[in-house]
């Protein structure tokens, strides 16, 4: 069988093939407009990351990866590593073109530009099924439009902004929104095990969705071992933006009770969020007890990171389970967070996490407080977080195999 999967993804194996650089005027532009000339690629999507390591071991499956990549010297880059092949796309992110369209608020012709020329990858590797990793992305999901129409495709959820509770949260994102309705409403099948998922898309999207159990691959490698500690709580994020309000705001609390408490912070953070954040932790008192890493570059960098401090702060607005949630249980570290649809669940045969509700910030607090002062309940919350994440979680392999079933019931239906 004949699988693509088409999706962004980075991490070390992948980026050794390909030949990355920052064009010098590029640079220069950057220094020009006051922005960081700090760029580099870093790990990103770790879930696919997982599921291409699952399927190197299924002989059943010729794999093909088309994933888009930033920093690219070339336009598309071909190269094999062990049994999947693989073609990196050019992002466009460094390119002339594309930072003109940008400037010129126009990057959906970018992403326009890369969706065709994904499709003519695609359609020339003429697979038996496609596989796209998340219809909100618009640099990869409307290739779906420009595939032949004879070649089934799953669209995977990786989250479902077109909800009313993402919409209130997140309104700035109304371009990956439409983008999402649109990539749905054109796919054969929806890939999906979440139940709050599954009803929002048949709700606000799509009635009659056809939905296919795939779940993404999630489950981290257990590390329960207990390293040096630096800092009491630590919030971690790709880009921290997505909660680092929530998580300051109950940090200040509970630093008036505790002085003494630290907040490690690592992610990145736009040139426009800094001088905000900066304002609001002076205006909080916490400024030196906060510390920023910046983004790094590795995963396995994160969570060596992540391991220095005693305590997970993750607040949540919309996420089912967010995968620094996860990430933090899998390496034993007793994790604040809010209540979702999702993160109950992670209480449900025994306490593993601390909820409060979303933005109830004395809650959050005081739950931070709970496992600062209460050493039974931080170890409590410890092995019940590493049970309970193996349980909720199922192993990756595992997970591959139900893909491959999964695939094959959609070619008998075809």
């Amino acid at each position: 069988m004949k699988v693509v999967w088409i999706c962004s993804v980075s991490n070390p194996k992948l980026r050794s093939h390909l030949k990355l650089r920052i064009p010098f005027w590029y640079r220069v532009l950057r220094k020009i407009l006051g922005k960081s000339n700090k760029i580099h690629a870093i790990d990103s999507s770790i879930w696919n990351t997982n599921a291409i390591e699952a399927f190197e071991k299924i002989d059943s499956v010729e794999l093909h990866v088309v994933f888009t990549h930033p920093l690219m010297k070339r336009r598309i880059h071909r190269f094999r590593e062990g049994r999947i092949n693989f073609i990196a796309v050019n992002m466009g992110d460094t390119s002339i073109t594309g930072v003109m369209r940008k400037f010129l608020g126009s990057s959906k012709d970018e992403n326009k530009s890369v969706c065709k020329r994904i499709a003519g990858i695609v359609n020339d590797i003429n697979p038996d099924i496609v596989h796209i990793m998340g219809a909100e992305l618009p640099q990869l999901s409307p290739s779906v439009f420009y595939l032949s129409e004879n070649i089934p495709t799953i669209v995977q959820l990786q989250t479902v902004l077109n909800d009313p509770v993402s919409i209130k949260s997140y309104p700035n994102l109304e371009s990956q929104r439409i983008c999402e309705y649109r990539v749905l409403r054109k796919a054969d099948y929806i890939g999906t095990d979440i139940d709050g998922f599954i009803t929002s898309v048949r709700q606000h999207i799509l009635p009659e969705a056809r939905i296919v159990g795939t779940g993404l691959m999630v489950a981290e490698k257990e590390d329960s071992s207990i390293t040096g500690k630096e800092y009491d709580f630590v919030y971690f994020a790709k880009d921290v933006g997505k909660s680092i309000d929530l998580a300051l705001e109950a940090f200040a609390l509970a630093h008036k009770k505790r002085p003494e408490l630290t907040l490690d912070v690592i992610g990145g953070v736009m040139d426009v969020e800094k001088p905000v954040l900066e304002r609001r932790m002076e205006e909080l008192g916490i400024s030196e007890r906060v510390k920023f890493e910046g983004r790094l570059r590795t995963h396995e960098e994160v969570i060596t990171q992540v391991k220095k401090s005693r305590f997970a702060l993750l607040p949540l607005k919309i996420d089912y389970v967010s995968s620094t949630i996860r990430e933090a249980m899998f390496n034993g570290i007793p994790v604040v967070s809010s209540i979702t649809a999702g993160t109950p669940l992670l209480n449900e045969k025994r306490e593993s996490v601390l909820l409060s509700q979303v933005g109830d910030y004395a809650a959050m607090a005081e739950n931070m407080m709970r496992l600062v002062d209460d050493n039974a309940l931080a170890e409590r919350l410890r092995s019940n977080g590493l049970i309970t994440a193996s349980e909720l979680f199922p192993a990756n392999a595992a997970r591959a195999l139900e893909w491959v079933k999964v695939y094959e019931a959609c070619l008998d239906k075809k």
